[in-house]
């Protein structure tokens, strides 16, 4: 048993997170010193570890903390520490964007933990983008609320502005008083108390929106000390008055707020927020995607509500195909030398602009945020003239497969890879950036962590599976891990010459 002041404790449980995407990372060098960098921020802190084990995707550890300490604070601060250290001191690591850790975790009571709950788990953090473009969208409606779902609202808003500010003046008396920083976890672990000596005001909202709000104060105290490590002008955090708390947030659909309460209404949307009840939305448009967070705002003596979805596709470009689409099957139908013909065509070649245009756009900004990024940049050489090659063949040889090959090389050629590089290198040399072309070849079947060449070792077009080691992970990121150690091998050998 450990002690305290006022307290003796033998808590301990089973933590599980890995790299973004379960990225195969954290082999060979990389596996040693983030051990080292865990079991030093852990003796720094007091925290007892039972157990450690760092596989290429994942970190597995048994671990006996402060009991003042939540899981979530332990973990975050193991990622944070460890991300930093590994960043500074492995140049590969830089390719891991836009974070090393992804964003859960796992945690159990202490004992036996069944595996395939912790699989289960690990499953869900395979998750990636997908390869349309998908982004965040947020949607924003017009709430009908009666006159009591106002006053709730309202009441809603008082509450979380009062518990904001009290988790300020908490901050700022513990730090004047005695030079200790209270952080997010710590208001989390007493926003329990908080909600049982107060059942008719702060129990009556989510308990999620209200961690959002401590939340939201963390934020602010992490980019004041941003701005002071800047040089800017600070702007210390400052308490919120009557009018400048004015939303609420709900980071969870289902955990407090449900979107589309009512589904079976025929001609109303509802969404219900807790202590507010059923209320009325005025849905002007459909939304896309999946609602991740939903908030409510208020403007004057208006309410919205704000979705934030997940997996919206990128709309401008596939929007503008489908018009083109639409255009050049009116310009099919229309008669030779006819005036309606001629205003088809116009109207064609003003929307391939407009792909165009757009094409290039995505191109400049995409090789932008590389170029601020990075300073050494390996892509694959790509040889796209003779990858969208036709499969027709001739009348002595004819080709197969010839309406698929055709389709594939429609989208190479849509998703316009030769007008990226050429901007990526431009801009490279502009900005005195080194850009790398690596040889693809085999790159797909050879395994990033044994060197095992062979067509078995990729099972289908985003799995592979190394049939000698048994490593796994997703076929791009296999691939580009062996890219990346091809180009920097041709800069040593480069400068070794």
């Amino acid at each position: 048993m450990r002690t305290s002041p006022g307290a003796g404790y033998d808590l301990g449980y089973p933590v599980v997170w890995c790299p973004k995407y379960r990225s195969p990372v954290l082999g060979g060098w990389v596996e040693d010193r983030l051990e080292e960098l865990i079991r030093a921020e852990a003796g720094e802190r007091g925290w007892e570890i039972v157990a450690l084990g760092v596989m290429p995707g994942q970190v597995r550890l048994f671990l006996k903390p402060c009991p003042k300490n939540s899981p979530s604070y332990v973990v975050g601060q193991f990622k944070g520490f460890t991300s930093h250290y590994l960043r500074a001191e492995f140049g590969h690591s830089r390719s891991w964007s836009p974070a090393l850790w992804s964003r859960s975790c796992f945690v159990a009571t202490a004992g036996a933990v069944p595996a395939g709950t912790v699989q289960r788990f690990l499953q869900t953090q395979d998750e990636r983008p997908s390869k349309g473009g998908a982004v965040r969208r947020s949607f924003t409606f017009l709430l009908r609320p009666t006159v009591k779902q106002a006053t709730a609202l309202a009441a809603c808003l008082e509450d979380h502005r009062a518990l904001y500010n009290a988790a300020l003046e908490h901050r700022r008396t513990a730090y004047a008083k005695v030079g200790v920083s209270v952080r997010y976890g710590d208001r989390s672990a007493e926003l329990k108390h908080t909600r049982a000596d107060d059942p008719g005001g702060q129990g009556r909202w989510s308990f999620s929106s209200q961690q959002a709000t401590l939340r939201r104060l963390d934020r602010a105290f992490r980019a004041f000390f941003d701005r002071v490590k800047a040089g800017r002008t600070p702007g210390f955090p400052r308490f919120k008055g009557q009018g400048r708390f004015d939303s609420v947030q709900w980071p969870k659909d289902g955990d407090g707020c449900r979107w589309d309460s009512q589904p079976g209404h025929p001609t109303a949307t509802y969404v219900r927020l807790q202590g507010a009840g059923h209320v009325r939305v005025h849905q002007h448009r459909p939304i896309r995607g999946r609602v991740k967070t939903i908030s409510a705002k208020r403007e004057g003596s208006r309410w919205y509500v704000i979705l934030s979805c997940d997996d919206v596709p990128a709309g401008h470009l596939a929007a503008t195909a489908d018009r083109l689409a639409d255009a050049q099957r009116d310009l099919a139908g229309r008669k030779r030398g006819s005036k309606r013909r001629r205003k088809a065509v116009a109207r064609v070649a003003a929307l391939h602009g407009k792909v165009r245009r757009q094409r290039l756009d995505h191109a400049h900004k995409a090789a932008l945020v590389l170029v601020r990024g990075y300073d050494v940049i390996v892509h694959e050489d790509l040889r796209i003239r003779n990858m969208t090659r036709s499969a027709s063949g001739t009348i002595a040889s004819p080709g197969c497969n010839v309406a698929q090959k055709s389709g594939l090389n429609r989208s190479i050629l849509d998703a316009g890879w030769g007008v990226f590089l050429t901007v990526l290198a431009y801009k490279a040399e502009s900005a005195g950036r080194e850009l790398i072309a690596g040889n693809p070849a085999g790159t797909s079947r050879t395994c990033a962590r044994c060197g095992h060449c062979a067509k078995d070792n990729r099972l289908t077009q985003a799995a592979f599976a190394c049939t000698a080691c048994g490593h796994a992970a997703h076929a791009d990121v296999n691939a580009a891990i062996n890219i990346l150690r091809a180009g920097l091998a041709l800069r040593q050998a480069a400068e070794a010459a």
